[in-house]
């Protein structure tokens, strides 16, 4: 079982691993 929840607000989790989607990077 396995339990993903996609934000484009937040960001995405992919494999357990959060990956933060931001436009102040830089």
């Amino acid at each position: 079982m396995q339990e993903a929840s996609i934000s484009l607000d937040d960001g995405l989790v992919l494999n357990g691993v959060r990956v933060l989607v931001v436009e102040d990077d830089g």
